[in-house]
């Protein structure tokens, strides 16, 4: 199930549009990753304190674990469940629970693009954009021209890998794959301003 804009990988002139179909697995054998904190309260403050007490999007996830989490402890190989079990801690911003639920549903399927761009997404907030690449990367080795693989590649490589040309050219094959890609006109508009950067304006002089 595609949710997009839950999470932003770049500045706003980059926003990276998210797809979630989450599984998450932490590579054990046990049914539910160990020692995981219960949700906040969809009355409490969001995390960081950064969200409103009656955020429909807290409130949502907080519910999802809690069913999902049911249906995980019937069927420990319930990938759709695994997945939204990652997708709702990645909206609370717990990334190291949606990575262990990614992971987790990734070996009961690991054919499972949506999923592992996920995963990438959670890499890349606790800091492991090597990590992150190299999931996208898994999931372009079987599908060259996945538009948000190659869109989210492109963020990483320049926001945390500061490697333009390389960025440059996954948002280039990225538009000629898809030149109806819903985001083409901004990404176009960040391509050229990266290859053809305008001087800064020297300031007004003093009076």
């Amino acid at each position: 199930m595609p949710l997009n804009n839950i999470c932003r990988l770049a500045p706003a002139w980059c926003a990276v549009a998210i797809l979630l179909a989450g599984v998450t697995a932490c590579g054990k054998k046990e049914s539910t990753p160990p020692a995981e904190a219960p949700p906040p309260a969809a009355s409490s403050e969001g995390p960081g304190g950064s969200q409103g007490p009656q955020d429909p999007v807290i409130a949502k996830a907080v519910d999802d674990i809690v069913q999902y989490r049911m249906r995980v402890e019937k069927d420990p190989k319930d990938v759709e469940a695994m997945a939204a079990l990652g997708n709702a801690n990645l909206a609370l911003k717990r990334f190291d629970h949606a990575k262990e639920w990614y992971e987790r549903a990734l070996k009961v399927d690991p054919n499972r693009p949506e999923i592992r761009m996920n995963l990438a997404i959670a890499l890349r907030f606790l800091g492991k954009p090597d990590d992150a690449m190299a999931e996208l990367n898994r999931v372009l080795a079987k599908d060259p021209k996945n538009a948000t693989a190659l869109y989210n590649l492109g963020v990483i490589l320049l926001e945390d890998k500061h490697d333009q040309q390389k960025a440059i050219a996954k948002w280039e094959a990225l538009m000629k794959a898809h030149p109806d890609y819903p985001h083409a006109t901004e990404l176009r508009q960040v391509v050229e301003s990266l290859k053809n950067p305008q001087p800064a304006t020297p300031p007004a002089a003093g009076g």
